[in-house]
């Protein structure tokens, strides 16, 4: 609150995580304020919705949020063991890329510690809020029903992003599916999300020549548990969930 007796044009938040962190970014929007915020959602759409279960009317959001910016970060691959390779048929078409693209892996090396990648990249998702979208806020609508609206408007998705970037030969099919198909509303049973982490689900065969314990570019160690059948609600036998530690 002393902030916008300061009377600034910018104003940062580092995090909307309650109702009233989530009143005073609206309050200070909807009075001429440029306001940037983090919140955590498992897409750009997903933080309409979060916003109005938190309590805040859909007509101030309609007023308040400009576009929302999702973004995961994706391994790049190791610039000094790359090499052509073809992956299997069943996960260029998952992502439906065209079948003369020349896909690129790393071997392994000591640059890397023999894990194939070297080094990160953001893949991003932005959605704009048009007059659609404040439309379908206003009536309540689902995550699905808002992205619908987004992707029609033009919005490119995290894994169509991820998709630019396989092209462009800076990571892996295997990378971009573990991170934008990874995801769901199972991780809430782990636990909630905290600032610079995430939870990933894969299956275990799309990740073939990935040691079951390596180290990540920035030096953080990562591991792969196996999950009993039934352990955990949302989640099968054979699927893995990469936990991050550092």
């Amino acid at each position: 609150r002393s902030i916008l007796r300061l009377d600034p044009d910018i104003i940062m938040l580092g995090e909307i995580r309650d109702r009233e962190t989530a009143e005073l970014a609206v309050r200070a929007a909807l009075t001429g304020h440029l306001v940037f915020s983090t919140l955590h959602t498992n897409d750009a759409p997903g933080a309409i919705t979060r916003l109005i279960d938190m309590g805040i009317e859909p007509f101030l959001l309609n007023s308040a949020v400009s576009a929302v910016v999702a973004q995961r970060l994706i391994r790049l691959i190791c610039s000094h063991c790359r090499e052509e390779y073809r992956p299997p048929r069943e996960l260029i078409e998952a992502l439906g890329i065209d079948s003369d693209t020349v896909f690129y892996r790393g071997r392994g090396c000591d640059k890397c510690r023999h894990s194939g990648y070297l080094g990160r990249t953001a893949i991003h998702e932005v959605m704009v809020v048009d007059q659609r979208i404040r439309e379908l806020a206003l009536r309540r609508a689902s995550d699905d029903e808002i992205r619908e609206a987004a992707a029609q408007s033009g919005m490119e998705s995290l894994k169509e992003s991820g998709i630019r970037k396989v092209k462009q030969g800076l990571t892996t099919i295997e990378e971009v599916l573990s991170v934008t198909e990874g995801v769901s509303s199972s991780t809430e049973s782990i636990g909630e999300k905290q600032p610079g982490q995430s939870f990933s689900e894969t299956t275990a065969e799309s990740l073939p020549n990935t040691p079951s314990e390596d180290s990540s570019a920035d030096g953080g160690e990562r591991r792969r548990i196996e999950i009993p059948a039934g352990s955990i609600p949302g989640f099968t036998s054979g699927k893995v969930i990469a936990f991050p530690f550092t």
